[in-house]
């Protein structure tokens, strides 16, 4: 069972996972950041930003060299980043198996493992290349090694607080709700658990953060520790100041229920969520009073519940909008609270049909809307999906423009620009294209949607040819020599 568990997840990250990315202009702009070192051997000392003005700060570089390797091998294509976050999820799959299988057992492992390789919500972020995309695998592998730090041998505890340093450092260089959340939940754990390591010990795994982190502080230091004031001014943010203590905790009660109920089901089955998810969580405080009490040794329990209590602390802190790809750092917790709970229900005789089916119909929604979503992304001109237009669409878009200007320039707008501009621009630098804006007989828009208002686009042009590739739509317009460009 476990082998079809592990085909299913892997069929649902890698099938097309090229073509069917999203390639918008975050994901140009990164691929521009990798090229540069991949090709050029440029050194970044930054990574992606986070936030808009007075609060913005960059994270640390590790997402843009993790994908170098994918990137030189084959010649920056885009497509590899996608692969990459493709394989990383498809590993978290059998970290997930490990570790739950550690804690509760093969059964309840493979009911969470089942669980989570056809969420559609790990499906969803498990295939295009995006900086929180890779959190996952860096999170279970942090839990596994923070693990033997409380229960390996005295002589190899070390150790495996040394790749929980790597892990540590690396899950917060790919987003920002990480760097505010994780060093919180490691200072309650080890500060609880105070795990024989010496003093010397922490200080080598200090030093292996300090070196994960050494190109973000050199441009801080170069740059008066913009990042890090950045990073001060951020958690405090937010526009909901007014809503008074009861209306910030529904606020962020409504944010984590919305979340946890779109990582297991994807539907508005309700009630089977919240009895679901309830019952779980009550299963978490029972397993952990045991452990309080010494009846057990087991401390899945409060590695799970501080798991879930201190993002929750630093969300109602965090006001601001909030979509799921902010809950990257929780992303497998509900895959692991569910497996306690068959874990629990498997022990008692009258309840283990419950626990049979239980992870069935959860799996059989979230496979469901995860196949959905991958039918939803072929070439048929329609789409219920976010995925506005896949890379392949895009792909076609630009073959359409080498067939109809050999010389290479060409004036060219994506429109929102802010959507997909940046892509495009990598997928025509790759072509040796360059983008100008004047001097040129025709111009080109590239839109998308099932029924864009073309003629407000083209204004007083004259539309020549236009070209359809699923959702992605290209214009070739000739310019009117007196009308002005507006976009």
């Amino acid at each position: 069972m476990l082998l079809v568990v592990v085909m299913i997840g892997g069929f649902l990250r890698f099938y097309n996972v090229g073509d069917y990315m999203f390639f918008g202009t975050d994901e140009g702009n990164h691929a521009f950041m990798v090229r540069s070192i991949a090709r050029d051997g440029d050194v970044q000392l930054l990574g992606p930003s986070i936030a808009p003005g007075d609060k913005a700060f960059s994270l640390g570089p590790f997402y843009y060299y993790l994908l170098v390797p994918a990137y030189w091998l084959t010649g920056n294509d885009p497509a590899a980043g996608a692969f990459m976050v493709a394989l990383f999820s498809f590993l978290s799959v059998g970290l997930m198996y490990y570790i739950m299988r550690i804690w509760y057992g093969p059964a309840a492992a493979l009911s969470s493992t089942f669980l989570y390789s056809v969420s559609w919500l790990m499906v969803y972020y498990g295939r295009w290349i995006w900086n929180p995309n890779f959190m996952s695998f860096f999170i279970l592998a942090l839990i596994i090694c923070l693990h033997y730090v409380i229960k390996a041998r005295d002589g190899n505890k070390q150790w495996w607080l040394y790749g929980a340093a790597f892990f540590t450092a690396t899950a917060t260089q790919l987003h920002g709700t990480a760097l505010f959340i994780l060093p919180i939940f490691l200072l309650l754990f080890f500060l609880y658990f105070r795990p024989k390591i010496r003093w010397w010990q922490y200080l080598i795994a200090l030093t292996i953060i300090l070196i994960t982190y050494l190109p973000w502080l050199i441009y801080d230091l170069r740059n008066d520790f913009e990042n890090i004031r950045g990073v001060f001014s951020l958690v405090t943010g937010g526009d909901s100041e007014a809503l008074g203590w009861v209306g910030v905790i529904k606020l962020t009660f409504n944010k984590f229920y919305d979340f946890y109920h779109l990582s297991l089901m994807q539907s508005k089955i309700d009630i089977v969520f919240l009895i679901t998810f309830a019952s779980a969580v009550a299963v978490a405080i029972y397993n952990l009073i045991n452990f309080l009490k010494k009846k057990t040794k087991d401390i899945s329990a409060i590695v799970i519940l501080l798991w879930l209590f201190v993002p929750f602390v630093v969300f109602f802190f965090y006001r601001d909008y909030t979509p799921p790809h902010y809950f990257c750092v929780v992303f497998p917790l509900s895959f692991m609270l569910v497996g306690g709970l068959i874990h629990f229900l498997s022990r008692i005789k009258w309840l283990r049909i419950i626990a049979l089916v239980l992870p069935l119909l959860l799996g059989s929604v979230a496979l469901f809307h995860s196949v959905t979503l991958l039918s939803d992304l072929h070439l048929d001109g329609t789409r219920s999906s976010t995925y506005e237009v896949t890379l392949g669409e895009m792909r076609q878009v630009v073959d359409y423009i080498i067939e109809q200007e050999a010389d290479k320039r060409l004036d060219f707008i994506s429109v929102p620009a802010n959507l997909l501009g940046r892509g495009y621009d990598y997928l025509l630098d790759q072509e040796s294209f360059t983008i100008v804006s004047t001097d040129e007989e025709f111009k080109y828009l590239a839109v998308y949607g099932n029924d864009p208002d073309i003629d407000s686009l083209i204004q007083n042009d004259e539309l020549v040819n236009w070209q359809r590739y699923g959702q992605a739509i290209i214009l070739k317009i000739k310019k009117h020599p007196d009308t002005e460009d507006v976009l």
